[in-house]
């Protein structure tokens, strides 16, 4: 095994030294080839050299192919994602049809509301434009401010070419009104 004095840098590859030549220091084991000398020859030269692993199937080599090839299929990966994503979101809530087909009478109004994905937060975007209401003071809310759904009012959704208005009495559906 090689060995070093550390401090006038004197490299001897004869391990049974155990002073340095010119200063008399002690000589250390080392790991570091000679000065000026690349480290890959230093302790690999009875090594056998490595086998090139070739593909069983014959179409090259896979993992180079990946490798050379890793961004795009790291964007396909992505747009695939997003494919999905989108595809499932189309089809989760269903038509303003489907969705009012899923409510009745008697059911809980936050059901109902959770049909036309509306959680009864203020200040929010639902899959219809809704509008709310009591019957006593027949004011219309927009937006502002949550249901009160355990009293009665009416809330109303709206797409565009169909409406719907869901009146409720003590947190329960009683009556559905096509507009």
């Amino acid at each position: 095994m090689p060995k070093i004095c550390e401090p006038c840098r004197v490299h001897l590859a004869d391990n049974a030294v155990t002073e340095c030549p010119e200063c008399g220091q002690a000589m250390k084991l080392t790991f570091l080839p000679p000065p000026g000398q690349p480290a890959d020859k230093l302790l690999l030269k009875d090594r056998p050299p490595r086998r090139e692993v070739k593909s069983s199937t014959g179409g090259g080599d896979v993992f180079a192919f990946v490798g050379e090839n890793m961004r795009w299929i790291r964007i396909g990966f992505l747009l695939v994602c997003i494919l999905i994503g989108a595809l499932l979101r189309l089809n989760s809530g269903g038509t303003f049809e489907q969705r009012l087909a899923k409510c009745h009478v008697g059911m809980p109004i936050l059901e109902a509301m959770k049909h036309f994905d509306d959680d009864n937060r203020p200040a929010r975007q639902h899959g219809a434009h809704r509008f709310t209401g009591t019957p006593d003071d027949g004011s219309l809310n927009e937006f502002d401010s949550p249901v009160d759904v355990m009293g009665d009012g009416w809330v109303e959704y709206d797409d565009g070419s169909d409406s719907v208005r869901i009146h409720f009495d003590n947190g329960r559906v009683t009556r559905l009104e096509r507009k």
